[in-house]
């Protein structure tokens, strides 16, 4: 990751998670900035989600 957050051009993996121990990967991007828009189609079925982006190996 750069400073701004995401290294860009590369492929990142968005994990999404109602509790920290189980992720799943719910995405692939590659940013071309240092944000993006991803829709959370599952979001309206969890009181919470977090989210979090990897570089993909």
């Amino acid at each position: 990751m750069n400073r701004r957050g995401f290294t860009q051009l590369k492929t990142h993996l968005l994990l999404a998670t109602t509790n920290f121990p189980d992720r799943t990967c719910i995405g692939t991007f590659a940013p071309t900035g240092s944000s993006f828009t991803f829709p959370d189609n599952d979001g309206p079925h969890s009181d919470r989600r977090f989210f979090r982006a990897v570089l993909a190996e």
